[in-house]
């Protein structure tokens, strides 16, 4: 396979690297301007005491919104421009004081929800009403469901002060495991000794040499296991973060807390649980499929993501993959294809690898800039996969920035990850469409697989983060003892008898960053369940699905909570169909499998 990688990223040519210099010139330019909105910053704070008319009011959100967009345009200049090559100190360091300064605003202005709520009914709703204050009228909206969380103004100052400590379990974590982790050597399936990293572990465990993957799996846990003590600590120390910050807004847990921005009631997280429980004979069903496959006497846990069905889909060129994606996303329409090829012909989108270059992949912009697409593309299905995926998520961006305002552009997580696995799903089906025999099996396998790790696997995280927290809640402490009990209980639930656990997968929770993001995952899960609605009525019902969806859906960002925005395009997440679909869906693919393997 012919991957390409470049030691100096001048050497790639232009029309593979994403135009940065449509939002900067150059650093230059982005000084001049840093320094213009520091000085323009100051104005906000005179505000300060006096929203007590209807004008006041205006012009702060006025000035707000000019000096918050500016800040935002300059943090993504910044950090993409520290992704594409880390080892320039020049852009670590703009991204670093841009960063910092954005907290000092967020300082500076924390007085604007504090000093708002403190204003009377009669005042907040006739701010909600005036039709000059509509572009923040969601805002008030939320302010006035939220009084009760809102501190006084000076303990929201500290609070707000506090933002970096409260971060700072996940910062150790991310650098401890970034810069100071070093994990052993392995000898890969050409006999080569290689050393193991986070990066190339992921590949290991694909192996069909089970030597190799259970030497990489052994390796990679025994190393986390001699810093339980030291991860058990931070991920505590985050949790009782996680607990304290809500008692002190005044929620009854921290999972309330967590799901009170997007206003989504609790029973969605319980809900999405109880389906897993009423399901976990298919998720059983699978894994005594794989031991029966793989023929070994006893399945474990280095054994779950090795294919059933060998990869004969290799060496597409990135000019392939898009090509491949255009003809995947055909049922999404002209339009969205349309911005699909914009995408390309105004370089969103860092194609290869290069010396210092971030790893992974990645869709970011702010309302001002295009949504850039960060990508590390060697020629694989999955980078074909990832492109699409990113592509929907900046795709998804640009609808919500054409048509809502500032204050109502910006998705939740809780939607975020729709867009993208909906592109995904379309993807799978073409793929599954245009091919026979191994390959189409194959893509079969892949579509059980993105189930297992996208659904069951992140609601066993989602389960995990409320035993644990609830732990804390209840007054309790936690060791690395327990969060290994807790991991290994999950996992015999999850996967059932025929998966034979071990003493190095009782580690996992060590490695896993979301857990640093409280109640995070569940909305992977959420997500998916919603993409695969939408790509349903979308296969089923053409041209009406695809306008509701991106009408109902796409060009709706943030203006609304996302329970509402999902059900005005009909699909509720209140309900436990969505998920009880998914798991159909997975009982169609395995019986599939069955027949056919």
């Amino acid at each position: 396979m012919d991957v390409k990688y470049f030691e100096n990223r001048e050497s790639i040519e232009e029309k593979y690297t994403w135009n940065l210099e449509k939002i900067y010139k150059n650093t230059q330019e982005f000084e001049e301007e840093f320094k213009n909105i520091k000085e323009s910053s100051k104005k906000i704070g005179s505000y300060e005491g006096k929203l007590n008319t209807k004008q006041e009011v205006l012009n702060l959100f006025n000035d707000f919104e000019i000096i918050l967009r500016t800040i935002m345009k300059l943090m993504n200049y910044a950090h993409m421009k520290k992704d594409q090559d880390g080892s320039v100190t020049l852009y670590q360091g703009i991204y670093t004081r841009v960063e910092q300064f954005y907290y000092e605003f967020s300082s500076m202005s924390s007085f604007i929800d504090t000093e708002l709520i403190s204003k009377s009914d009669e005042f907040l709703k006739s701010l909600v009403e005036d039709e000059e204050l509509r572009d923040i009228r969601f805002r008030i909206q939320n302010l006035i469901r939220g009084k009760k969380h809102i501190l006084s103004e000076e303990a929201e100052k500290v609070l707000s002060m506090f933002g970096s400590s409260i971060d700072a379990p996940d910062n150790i974590v991310s650098t401890f495991k970034n810069v100071d982790l070093k994990f052993p050597f392995i000898t890969n399936e050409s006999g080569k000794e290689v050393q193991l990293n986070e990066g190339n572990y992921g590949v290991f465990l694909t192996s069909y040499d089970r030597k190799v993957r259970k030497d990489a799996y052994e390796k990679l846990f025994s190393t986390y296991r001699d810093y339980r003590n030291t991860l058990a600590t931070c991920l505590s120390t985050s949790i009782t973060n996680d607990v304290l910050y809500s008692k002190v807004k005044k929620f009854d847990s921290a999972l309330e807390g967590n799901l009170f921005g997007n206003n989504v009631d609790k029973s969605v997280y319980l809900n999405a649980i109880d389906v897993m429980h009423k399901n976990f004979n298919k998720i059983h069903r699978y894994i005594d499929l794989k031991k029966s496959m793989l023929g070994v006497d006893e399945l474990k846990s280095y054994d779950l993501y090795v294919p059933l069905v060998k990869n004969s889909v290799k060496d597409i060129s990135y000019e392939k993959a898009l090509d491949i994606s255009l003809k995947a996303l055909e049922p999404l329409g002209t339009e969205y294809l349309e911005i699909f090829n914009e995408a390309i012909e105004n370089r969103w989108i860092d194609v290869y690898t290069n010396k210092g270059k971030r790893s992974g992949a990645y869709s970011s912009g702010s309302y001002d800039t295009d949504p850039y697409i960060l990508l590390n593309y060697s020629n694989s299905f999955n980078d074909l996969s990832t492109l699409v995926h990113e592509m929907g998520h900046s795709i998804h961006s640009y609808y919500s920035r054409k048509n809502q305002t500032f204050f109502n552009y910006n998705y939740p997580i809780f939607l975020a990850e729709i867009a993208s696995t909906c592109n995904e799903h379309l993807l799978n089906k073409y793929m599954q469409d245009n091919s026979t025999g191994e390959e189409y099996l194959y893509f079969i396998n892949k579509e059980v697989e993105n189930i297992r790790t996208t659904v069951f696997r992140q609601m066993l995280f989602a389960e995990f983060e409320l035993i644990v927290h609830g732990e804390v809640e209840k007054g309790g402490s936690l060791t690395s003892d327990d969060f290994c009990e807790i991991w290994r209980d999950l996992n015999k639930k999850y996967y059932g008898d025929s998966l034979v656990l071990d003493d190095y997968i009782i580690y996992e929770w060590s490695r896993i960053p979301h857990f640093y993001s409280c109640f995070y995952v569940y909305q992977y899960a959420t997500g998916y369940a919603a993409s695969f609605a939408f790509s349903q009525d979308i296969i089923k019902n053409g041209k009406s699905a695809v306008e509701n969806y991106i009408n109902n859906f796409l060009k709706m960002g943030g203006c609304n909570y996302p329970i509402e925005i999902l059900k005005s395009a009909g699909v509720d997440m209140t309900t436990k169909t969505p998920m009880e679909n998914v798991v159909s869906r997975f009982s169609e693919l395995l019986d599939i499998l069955e027949k056919n393997i």
